[in-house]
């Protein structure tokens, strides 16, 4: 899981699916022999989970920052919330996809 980007990484879209394909080719080792992968899925899947979670809060509150500032008027600080907002969207797709 140490393979994937965090979701504080500022790395490259493309480094971050480098990553991404890394964790895949190891899982994809274990198929046949996946009794040697099970006593760590259960940790994998929690770890990918915490980070999918991380991602989802933050979003969750650039949305509300975002609604705030449109009610208050400032639609230059609603635009940079709705722009945060996109780019966290995007890092979710790591955890997601590994997930799956």
């Amino acid at each position: 899981v140490s393979v994937l980007p965090s979701s504080s990484s500022t790395k490259t879209a493309a480094v971050d699916d480098d990553h991404l394909s890394s964790f895949r080719n190891i899982l994809d080792g274990y198929q046949e022999c996946p009794t040697l992968l099970d006593r760590h899925l259960e940790r994998m899947a929690t770890s990918l989970a915490a980070g999918a979670r991380t991602i989802v809060h933050k979003v969750f509150h650039c949305r509300q920052l975002m609604v705030e500032e449109e009610d208050n008027g400032n639609g230059g600080d609603a635009a940079a919330a709705s722009a945060a907002m996109a780019a966290l969207l995007l890092q979710l797709r790591y955890p997601l996809s590994a997930l799956y």
